[in-house]
Formats: C-alpha cells, sequence, structure tokens
C-alpha cells in the first residue's frame, strides 16, 4: 500500500483490513457492532506498522466497554491508542456498559506517540474515577478521553462524561483540536470539592476549539466547561449555560485560565452561565485576549480577569465587568437552538448591538457555516445575522421506543421485542413537580413521538407509569432497566430534537409474561400418598412458549407451601431453552417428607427465586402447579390383598350378618385391624376384626331385605388412608338361606359360619367349630 493509508470497516458484510506493508492476512475478526470487534480493530491498527489506519463503525451502533483493557493513566475500556489511527463513527456511540455501573471506565486513552482522529461519534457516560487510596491525580482525569498525543475530534457529541479530578469530557496534555462538537452536561462534581475543574474540558496542552457549542458541563471548583492551564484558542464557539458550584472559590462559571495558560477568544458568545464569586470568564494572569466576542448574561458577572488583558477590536457586555470592552448593551440574544449547522446557537434579533459591530479580518463563516459578512461588517459572537433574525422556531420532536429488555442491560438490542400500547407521558417541568401536557401510546413497533410547538425551549419529564392500566397489564411485574431513575428529564434549547429516548423493560418474573414463556407442560410424581419418612419422586418438563429463549430459570419444589415460608425442598438451575423447545428436569430420589398430614407441593418455574436476597420468597413468581401430598404411619398402598369372601351369617329374628373375609399376604399390624371399613355400595360396616390364625380381616355388614343378590361395588377403607386400598368393581350380595342346622364342633368352616360358629385352627393339623 504506497499511501501508508489502511482502512478497517465494522460492518457486517465488509471487512477489509490491508496489510500489504507486511504481506499478513489478519486474524478472523470477532462479530461487527461488538465490542469485541472495536478492540480488536484498534489492536490490528496499533501493531499494523508505520501508516494510518482507519476504523468505520456501523451506523447505530453502540459498544459498550464493560471491563478494564489497560491501566495507562488510569482504567482505560478501550486499548491506549499508540499509533496513527482514524475512526469515522457515522453516528455509533461509544459508552461505558450499564452492566458496569458503579466500575470507572474511561473511554479512550491516547498515548505520547499516538494520534487518534474521531469523526462523527457520541462518546457517552465515560468515569475517570479511581479508588479513594490511589493518589495518582492523573488517574482520576479525563471521563472520555485521556488525550497524552495528539486528538482531533469533529462532528461528535460528548455527553454525560465525568471524571473525579480535572476533566470531565477531555483531558488534554498533547495537542488537541475541536470542530464542530458539542459537549454537554459533562462534569467534575462527583466529589463537591475542591480541585474538581473543567466540566468538559481541562487543557494542560495545546488545544483549538472551532464551531463548537459547550452546553449544560459542570465542575465543583473551576471552568463549568473549560479549564485552560496551557494554550488554547476558541473561534465561532458557543459557551452557555454552564456552571460551578462552591462557594467562596473564584471560580469561571464558563472558562478558567489558569496557571501559565494562554488564552485567546473571538467571535464567541458567551452566555447564561451561572457560578458563585466571580466572573463567568476569569483569569489569573493578563494572558487572555478577547477579540470580536459576546459576553453577557451571566451571573454573578460577566468577567473576572487583569485589566491589563488585550482585547483587539469591539466586544460587548451588558454589565460593564469586562475591561476594555467597547459596548456594555443587550445583545438581544435568542434562546440556544438548532439554527442551522452541525451545532446550536444563539441568534441575535436585527435590532442587536452587535450586529455589523465586529471589526478587523473575521472567519469566512460563523459557527453554522453561514458567510461571513452579511452585511458592512461582522457580527460580533458566533453567529452572523444574515437576514431578519433568528428562523423561525420549528416545533421540538421527542421520540424513542418501549422495549423489553430481555439482556437487562439497560441498551436496546436489535432484535428485543416492542411494547406496543404503552402510554408515555410528557410533562412539563422538572420531574416529580412536572404537569402533564401530552400523551401517547408506543406504536405496534415500540415506537413514540412528541411534538412540541414553538416556544419550547425548557424542561421537560417524558415518564411511563407501570402502575396505571393500560401499562399495568403490559408490563407488571417487573422494572425499567433504562433510563437511569426510570425517567427522562429534558432540557430543550429552541426548536431542538431529541431521539433515542428509550424506555428498557426488564419483567422481574419472566416466565409467565413477555416473549420467553417458560411453561410447565408436564409433571410425572412416584407417589402422591407416602409413608412417613419417604420420598417423593418428581419427574418435570418444561416448554419454552414463547419467541425468545429463555435462560436463567429454576425448577424449584416446595415441599409445605402454604405452611410459613416456601422453603425449597428441591432445586435444580434450567439451562437455556429454545423456543418452542422442552426440558425435563428428574429429581431422585426427590423431595423427603418427615412429617404427618396433607401437604400441597408446589411445583414451580421461576426466574426469581432469591433473585432480591430474600429467603422467603413469594413462591409464585412463574409458572407452578399445586399437587396433594399425603403422608401417612405406613404405605396405604403396599398391602397385598386377596379377594374377599362373601358368606351369610343367619342368626334368629329379623338380624342379617354379612361377614366380609379380605386376607392380607403379609402381617398386618393388629391396632389398625379397628381402622378398617368394608363398604357394600352405600352399606358401611360396623365393625371390623382380626382372624389371627390364617392372616384374615372380617368386617360384619348389616344387610337389609331386599338386597340379595345384588352387585354393588366394594371398597376397603383404613382411616389413616385417605382413599381406599382396596376395590372391586362388582360383588354380588349372596342371597340368605334358612339356618339348616345347629352348630356343633365337627362342622366344616362353611357351615360352621353359616351356623354362627367361628372354625378356628387348633394346631396345625387340627380345625373345629367352636361354638356360641
Amino acid at each position: 500500500m504506497s499511501s501508508n493509508n489502511k482502512t478497517i470497516w465494522l460492518a457486517a458484510a465488509l471487512i477489509i483490513l490491508s496489510l500489504m506493508l507486511t504481506g499478513c492476512l489478519p486474524e478472523t475478526p470477532p462479530p461487527a457492532c461488538t465490542t469485541d470487534f472495536l478492540i480488536w480493530s484498534i489492536n490490528q491498527a496499533n501493531n499494523n506498522g508505520p501508516g494510518t489506519d482507519t476504523i468505520n463503525l456501523d451506523p447505530g451502533c453502540v459498544y459498550q466497554l464493560a471491563y478494564v483493557d489497560n491501566t495507562v493513566d488510569g482504567n482505560n475500556g478501550l486499548p491506549s491508542i499508540t499509533t496513527s489511527i482514524i475512526i469515522n463513527g457515522n453516528g455509533a456511540t461509544v459508552r461505558r456498559s450499564t452492566q458496569s455501573q458503579k466500575a470507572a471506565i474511561r473511554l479512550f486513552h491516547v498515548s505520547q506517540g499516538g494520534e487518534l482522529t474521531l469523526n462523527d461519534i457520541r462518546l457517552y457516560d465515560g468515569l475517570g474515577m479511581e479508588p479513594p487510596n490511589v493518589t495518582l491525580p492523573l488517574r482520576n482525569d479525563g471521563g472520555a478521553i485521556f488525550n497524552a498525543g495528539v486528538l482531533t475530534v469533529n462532528n461528535s457529541d460528548l455527553d454525560y462524561n465525568r471524571a473525579h479530578n480535572r476533566g470531565g469530557g477531555i483531558y488534554n496534555a498533547g495537542t488537541m483540536t475541536i470542530n464542530a462538537t458539542t459537549f454537554q452536561n459533562n462534569g467534575v462534581n462527583i466529589g463537591g470539592g475542591p480541585g474538581e475543574s473543567g466540566g468538559a474540558i481541562y487543557n494542560a496542552g495545546v488545544a483549538t476549539i472551532t464551531g463548537s457549542t459547550f452546553v449544560g458541563n459542570i465542575a465543583s471548583q473551576s471552568g463549568g466547561a473549560i479549564l485552560n492551564g496551557g494554550i488554547m484558542t476558541i473561534t465561532n464557539s458557543t459557551i452557555s449555560a454552564n456552571s460551578t458550584t462552591l462557594a467562596e472559590i473564584v471560580s469561571g462559571a464558563a472558562i478558567m485560565n489558569g496557571g501559565n495558560g494562554t488564552l485567546h477568544i473571538s467571535y464567541t458568545t458567551i452566555t447564561s452561565n451561572v457560578g458563585t464569586t466571580s466572573g463567568a470568564v476569569w483569569s489569573v494572569l493578563d494572558t487572555i485576549e478577547i477579540v470580536n466576542s459576546i459576553i453577557a448574561g451571566n451571573l454573578p458577572a460577566n468577567c473576572s480577569y487583569p485589566a491589563t488583558s488585550p482585547t483587539s477590536g469591539p466586544n460587548l457586555d451588558d454589565d460593564g465587568s469586562c475591561d476594555n470592552f467597547t459596548i456594555t448593551a443587550d445583545p438581544q440574544l435568542d434562546p440556544l437552538a438548532s439554527n442551522g449547522g452541525l451545532t446550536q446557537t444563539h441568534a441575535i434579533a436585527p435590532s442587536s448591538p452587535a450586529k455589523n459591530a465586529a471589526a478587523g479580518a473575521c472567519p469566512a463563516a460563523d459557527q453554522r457555516g453561514e458567510p461571513r459578512p452579511f452585511g458592512s461588517a461582522c457580527d460580533l459572537g458566533a453567529y452572523e445575522l444574515t437576514g431578519g433574525g433568528a428562523p423561525q422556531s420549528d416545533p421540538s420532536e421527542l421520540s424513542g421506543m418501549v422495549y423489553n429488555d430481555i439482556n437487562g442491560d439497560g441498551v436496546y438490542t436489535p432484535g428485543e421485542p416492542a411494547f406496543a400500547g404503552v402510554e408515555v407521558v410528557l410533562g412539563v417541568g422538572t420531574c416529580g413537580m412536572s404537569t402533564p401536557s401530552q400523551t401517547t401510546l408506543a406504536a405496534s413497533d415500540g415506537s413514540y413521538q412528541f411534538s412540541i410547538p414553538a416556544p419550547n425551549a425548557g424542561t421537560y419529564c417524558l415518564s411511563i407509569d407501570p402502575l396505571v392500566e393500560p401499562n399495568t397489564s403490559i408490563l407488571i411485574p417487573g422494572g425499567f432497566t433504562e433510563p437511569v431513575g426510570d425517567v427522562y428529564q429534558i432540557t430543550l434549547t429552541e426548536g431542538q430534537d431529541m431521539s433515542d429516548l428509550f424506555f428498557g423493560w426488564m419483567f422481574q418474573f419472566g416466565p409467565n409474561i413477555g416473549p420467553a414463556n417458560l411453561e410447565i407442560t408436564n409433571v410425572v410424581l412416584s407417589a402422591t400418598t407416602i409413608p412417613i419418612n419417604d420420598y417423593v419422586g418428581v419427574e418435570v418438563t418444561v416448554t419454552n412458549m414463547g419467541s425468545a429463549p429463555a435462560s436463567g430459570y429454576d425448577l424449584v419444589i416446595i415441599p409445605h407451601y402454604g405452611w410459613g415460608p416456601p422453603n425449597p425442598g428441591g432445586y435444580e438451575a434450567i439451562p437455556e431453552v429454545a423456543p418452542g423447545a422442552n426440558h425435563t428436569v428428574v429429581l431422585s430420589p426427590g423431595v423427603l417428607y418427615g412429617n404427618l398430614g396433607a401437604f400441597t407441593m408446589r411445583i414451580l418455574v421461576t426466574d426469581d427465586w432469591y433473585a432480591l436476597g430474600d429467603p422467603d420468597s413469594t413462591g409464585t413468581a412463574g409458572d407452578y402447579e399445586d399437587h396433594p401430598i399425603n403422608v401417612t404411619k405406613f404405605a396405604c398402598l403396599q398391602f397385598d390383598l386377596e379377594p374377599i369372601e362373601l358368606v351369610f351369617l343367619n342368626l334368629p329374628g329379623d338380624t342379617r350378618i354379612l361377614p366380609l373375609y379380605v386376607k392380607f399376604n403379609g402381617p398386618v399390624p393388629e391396632d389398625l385391624v379397628e381402622k378398617f371399613q368394608a363398604h357394600l355400595g352405600e352399606i358401611e360396616s360396623y365393625r371390623c376384626g382380626f382372624q389371627g390364625f390364617d392372616d384374615r380381616v372380617f368386617c360384619m355388614n348389616e344387610i337389609p331385605e331386599g338386597e340379595d343378590g345384588t352387585e354393588v361395588p366394594f371398597r376397603l377403607t383404613l382411616a389413616e388412608c385417605p382413599e381406599f386400598i382396596y376395590e372391586l368393581p362388582a360383588v354380588q350380595i349372596p342371597v340368605s338361606q334358612p339356618v339348616i342346622q345347629t352348630c356343633s364342633a365337627d362342622l366344616n368352616e362353611r357351615e360352621c359360619i353359616a351356623a354362627g360358629g367361628d372354625y378356628q385352627m387348633i394346631n396345625d393339623t387340627t380345625s373345629t367349630c367352636i361354638c356360641p
């Protein structure tokens, strides 16, 4: 490659890594649009010899940094840049992973000798912070980027990055160029103490900033937006609504020029910044030069710098605090808005004293890219009035999506299902105190949109209440994974649009609701009536009825559901189950029962057992089945019986007694005999006894007249057992015969019984009829 210009495409369909200088082919890359791919690409570029490597990120991808890659000058999520690399973001985002939560991970580090150019990329939620016992200050600097080499950032956004010490967005100790980039909501106010300076940028090197906007950044001590301790030039830029917080400390809510810093500001608008004790632009030495700029509307004052500081051409303030300024008047600024170009600006009114007030040479275009001058001379500040003032403000459009965060990571992943019909509320004012102004229902693809008519600059709150219908039926039970705090509090400039306001929801008890629907489809128990200190074997089959893989589920057996806390008697993790697939769990020997009584065995499939560290889980978090279990003194179903024998016992008078004999193949405890009962249809026995010589149990049934010869079902029950222990579907009640003989000792067994005797064994070989 003669040009020494190499390219790495992070795209699903095209991967190019030109290594013509070495003649080697790269190793197989990880999948595109993954963090591993970005890390791999940087490592490839760092080790790829001389020349500049270009990495093209996939549009819309989010590269989440969950782990520390290296600890050069702090915890860095990506490999330190050691060679010349260009990263074309194409609108992609690099951010600290939501799974990191409290982990401090800086996004980029550029080493000495390294050169990094970032184009069209969003850097979000980087955190430069070390534990309290780490005393090296540099390791607490630079939330998104720490630059010790050469850094260029073009047409990008740095949002909500933080550092514990210096440079919430960028700490620069090398050479840095910033073009058409927005720094918003970055901060160094974690500890709220002295030393936390440079909310967006801390410059200790050489920095050039052009056509960029700093809004909503914060520092505890100094430089709400920028602290300069090196050499810095700012041109055609807007610094608005930044702040410092510590009282009794001179700060510079917009810019502090400290130490030996040298600062040149030209054609820049600095307004609406709020500090505590000093001007929004503050300098220790007279090494600050301000040219053709507007510094107005800041609190408690606009400027604090030595009167010997140079100025060139007219400048405008509105409180007289900026020494050597030639115009003190209201600049008539419109609210910060999207007035064209890549960054937001404050337009000036046609009657503004800043109009045509500049002197000397001016840039060829203003911050938006509009030609300068438009009129007899250039306008002061970053905005050139090119007609009748600021364009008519458009409605602000807010849009996003409500989705099922299956991964639970707080970031939408393509393929995660959408929620349709969820009500989203837009309120005016800060969250918790806002007044609802609009509501909308998420569309079939989960998307929602609000249009706020002009004027629309202000604070708004986007929220979803899961405890009102229709949301309850769709979402409960579960919780938000995105945004942090469950709501979006938004500060809009006039005409500003915001997208990607995603609400991620993860079901707390996933098996019953949502795309992964794990249901119990078959249960086999070894028994439902067992003797005490015995086991019930359990076999459970579950099926994923949903459309997404079901993972993280457990099978839980609660032996005594309803008797105190539902502590598990059986517990087994279920592996991931694909949509439509089955999985069977066998617990053997099963669940042990050591108490007598009737119990409910609950079989539960859940992803929430002990999930919150609560040993008293409700036992209802998922699909479940209940099965009755009876625990007795003995095994009711283990009796081995022979068929009954029916012979009428005819006694004098009207009483007709029919003894029923049942022989057990094995011993029967004598204390149980009286607990037996025989049932001939609806006729119940009134007494059961034990005929010991042949292990027979006999039960006496009084047969009413008219039942002779009929067929009835027969059941033998035992008081300790919940169901019958022996059954015949039909037996015939014999026909009674008159007594034809008297009882005598020489009768056979049948004759003896018919005569009212008791046929017994006298010894091993002799039987006799014992008469009443």
